[in-house]
């Protein structure tokens, strides 16, 4: 007699769940959702940020004092570059991608989609998936030496 009355309220109990944690995940993705307006967009996201993070995420800290722990503890909004806070003086553009992917702890790829910016042509495309895809293959293309090249027998 129990089973039969507990089997039809578990399995509503499970409907409700299901349905809640649905209506959750879908509350947490509106504010990446382009066709919502921009106020509703930035109200949720606020409302999912904890103090902490809406705290982290307005500090901006001097490049010398940033590590990549410091970078992941603590949600650093951004980084104050300026005032002879640079690699070294007179430094190149790879030295500035190298201090910037030591703090992130990535590699960062641009996705151009002004023409009008200067550097449009180090893009792999404008389209976001496009760039997804061609950075997939730079392991492959980098990966190890195979055992048998001449060139593994060299090094």
């Amino acid at each position: 007699m129990f089973s039969r009355v507990s089997v039809p309220i578990l399995g509503l109990l499970l409907l409700l769940c299901a349905s809640a944690l649905a209506a959750d995940s879908k509350l947490n993705t509106l504010y990446k959702d382009l066709n919502q307006p921009m106020n509703t967009r930035i109200k949720v996201l606020m409302d999912q940020m904890t103090l902490e993070e809406k705290i982290t995420q307005m500090a901006q800290i001097d490049r010398c004092a940033a590590t990549a722990e410091i970078m992941r503890h603590y949600s650093i909004g951004s980084l104050l570059s300026g005032g002879g806070s640079v690699p070294h003086e007179q430094a190149k553009a790879e030295e500035w991608v190298d201090m910037v992917n030591g703090f992130m702890g990535l590699k960062l790829f641009m996705v151009c989609r002004d023409p009008e910016w200067g550097r449009c042509y180090e893009s792999y495309s404008e389209d976001p998936k496009i760039v997804q895809e061609m950075i997939e293959i730079i392991p492959g293309l980098q990966g190890d030496i195979p055992a048998n090249s001449t060139r593994a027998f060299l090094m």
